[in-house]
Order: structure tokens, then C-alpha cells, then sequence
């Protein structure tokens, strides 16, 4: 595995075609052979996740499907992540080697404030001022305080 200063764990799970977990194993940067994985599966066709995360205490990750993953604490770190269909169709070893994408997402909060701040330090927030009925339209950034 390349060195990635952050990534302090590996991930690879392997899921079967109705989406049930055949294998997970999870390595940390600690281990002897990290990033390298041996192991067995039956006959059949799987799809292959494999995660380098950053995990601290306080902010677990924890990997649940093929399409699902969370950082499950106060901050999410840097991730990387690849999946690939897999189809074991005999005995003979299958060497699978995969190069892991940076995850890039975004957050957009909607909001009914009709006002933005500027300020350097601010929390998104999300409030109705009236009982009346709420139309998202904005993204509202409200300053700490």
C-alpha cells in the first residue's frame, strides 16, 4: 500500500449479489502486512469494497454495504475507497489489485433565513422564524457566538 500519511486503517469486505456481507476484514496501520488480505471465498459472484480511512477515538468508521460507510463520531477524515465486481468461478487463486479513489462530498443545508454571514467562524444552521409553512431557499451560515 502507497503511504498515506493520514490512512490509518484498511477495510475489504466482500458482499454477495443480494447484498449480504461474505467477508470483512479490517487492518491497521500497525499490522505487519498492511493493505495486503488472503483469504477464501465459495464459489460465486461478490462485489469488492475495499476503504483506507483515518479513524480516531471518538470517531469510529464502520463499513455496512456496498453503497454505505460513516465515519460514526464528531469528524469524518480522509477516505479513500474502491469497489469492483468480483466473480470467483474455480479453485485457482485470484489476485486483485485496486487503486482507491479520494471521497469527495458535499453538504448543502436549505434554509428559510433570508440572511448569509461573512464571518470566518460560523455553524450552519437550519430554523423556521414563524409556524407558517417553510419553502427551503437559501443556505444560511449563522456566526458562532
Amino acid at each position: 500500500m502507497a503511504d498515506f500519511s493520514g490512512v490509518n486503517a484498511v477495510t475489504l469486505a466482500f458482499y454477495k449479489a443480494d447484498g449480504t456481507e461474505a467477508y470483512k476484514s479490517t487492518q491497521s496501520k500497525n499490522d505487519a502486512d498492511f493493505g495486503e488480505f488472503e483469504l477464501s471465498l465459495p464459489m460465486g459472484s461478490y462485489t469488492m469494497v475495499a476503504v483506507a480511512y483515518t479513524t480516531k477515538e471518538g470517531s469510529p468508521f464502520v463499513l455496512t454495504s456496498p453503497t454505505e460507510a460513516a465515519y460514526t463520531g464528531l469528524h469524518a477524515y480522509e477516505t479513500f475507497a474502491y469497489t469492483q465486481p468480483v466473480t470467483i468461478s474455480n479453485t485457482e487463486a485470484v489476485d486483485i489489485s485496486a487503486t482507491l479513489n479520494r471521497v469527495v462530498s458535499m453538504l448543502t443545508v436549505m434554509s428559510c433565513l433570508a440572511r448569509q454571514s461573512l464571518t470566518s467562524r460560523s455553524s450552519v444552521t437550519a430554523r423556521q422564524s414563524s409556524p407558517a409553512p417553510c419553502t427551503p431557499t437559501l443556505v444560511s451560515l449563522v456566526p458562532f457566538r
